[in-house]
């Protein structure tokens, strides 16, 4: 027996196709929902030496798409458009995600970049109004300065033809009777309410082009049944450009009101120990995406190369554990915790609320044996650890 497991712990597993890549954990907003605040780790931006060897190792390793983040606003990056267009000289597929404060600033640079249609970038306005805009907190940009901001930068992709995708999120909080973060959309009328606003903007650019766009909004009854499915609400209104629609998450638990708390469980299944890797702006590897404190460090790629951390005994030992249902690390612990009011009872509404919805939605990306064992894990979580 012990013979197989050498053999099997030799057996090189291949990098996830997908890697998060933090330029910098340095934000000019401090949204309310962001754990941002929270943040202890020393903060800075990524060298450009450094984004040349997570390119090269993440080639070597088969990796095909960047995602630009994991804390931070990557446009702040003084050399953002420079590693950009490394990475597209390097053919990497790019997911780029921006909070649209700056993008009134670097749009004729950004759009002088040669993207292709597998390319996307991640518009967070994730407030509707001028009121909501305040859960931001930032004093460096009004809210007139930041829509008319996006309205250009959007009107300027359509002037140069340019490929890339751009998709704008908005945040709905459909739990919002037990997490009140007031501003957020919170129902039907929310969403038809920023639906209006992005249709006057698609028909006013329809009159000033003399085009015509043939895309269709959702009606009332299909935003409905979206949200009572817990489906996610994506759709085209401009050419390349598309409306988004998040649920407000909490961090892994991170982000909570008053009065709630977590018990860390013991139990648990998590799929992303075999599914997600990422360099932190200072050259450490997380497998966790929601790791915004790099607390699940595995290595570091200035000493080691991406396939060795990937394979190296921290992330195999981890990925046993989670074989077994084991959660050892306080973050994961905590993230598959259970959430109780001030007298230790549970949210049962939150779990009746949830559970199901978690389960589906985890079961389509996963299959059904990690679905099981995520099942499992939740079962033992609220019931045998309490």
């Amino acid at each position: 027996m012990r013979g197989i497991q050498n053999t099997i712990s030799k057996i090189k597993m291949p990098c996830p196709k997908t890697i998060f890549v933090e330029l910098t954990n340095i934000c000019n907003f401090n949204c309310v929902f962001c754990p941002s605040h929270l943040m202890t780790r020393e903060r800075g931006f990524m060298d450009f030496g450094l984004f040349r060897k997570v390119v090269s190792d993440a080639k070597d390793c088969g990796i095909e798409r960047f995602n630009l983040w994991i804390m931070g606003e990557p446009f702040l990056h003084p050399n953002f458009i420079d590693f950009v267009r490394f990475a597209k000289e390097n053919n990497i597929k790019l997911s780029l995600i921006t909070n649209g404060s700056l993008l009134a600033d670097v749009a004729d640079e950004f759009f002088s970049l040669t993207f292709s249609e597998e390319d996307e970038l991640l518009i967070s306005c994730l407030t509707s109004d001028m009121y909501a805009f305040g859960l931001r907190k930032t004093k460096k940009i009004d809210y007139q300065s930041y829509e008319k901001g996006i309205y250009g930068f959007i009107e300027r992709k359509l002037e140069v033809g340019s490929k890339i995708k751009l998709k704008i999120i908005y945040l709905i909080n459909i739990i919002s009777d037990i997490v009140d973060i007031p501003g957020l959309i919170i129902n039907t009328e929310g969403v038809l309410k920023t639906l209006d606003t992005w249709r006057l903007f698609a028909e006013e650019l329809q009159r000033r082009y003399n085009v015509y766009y043939d895309y269709q909004f959702p009606n009332k009854s299909e935003i409905k049944k979206s949200i009572r499915k817990k489906m996610s609400l994506t759709f085209e209104f401009i050419p390349g450009v598309y409306f988004d629609l998040k649920w407000l998450t909490n961090w892994g638990k991170v982000i909570l009101p008053n009065g709630l708390k977590v018990i860390p469980a013991e139990y648990g299944y998590c799929a992303y120990p075999f599914e997600i890797i990422g360099v932190f702006w200072n050259g450490d590897v997380t497998f966790c995406c929601d790791d915004y404190n790099a607390e699940l460090v595995i290595g570091n790629i200035k000493q080691r190369s991406l396939l060795e951390i990937y394979n190296g005994e921290e992330i195999r030992r981890i990925q046993s554990e989670i074989n077994k249902g084991i959660l050892s690390k306080k973050r994961c612990q905590i993230c598959q915790g259970i959430i109780v009011n001030k007298d230790g009872r549970i949210l049962r509404k939150y779990y009746k609320k949830y559970f199901l919805e978690r389960i589906y939605r985890h079961f389509k990306i996963h299959g059904f044996r990690k679905t099981i064992r995520k099942i499992i894990g939740e079962i033992k979580g609220q019931y045998l650890r309490i």
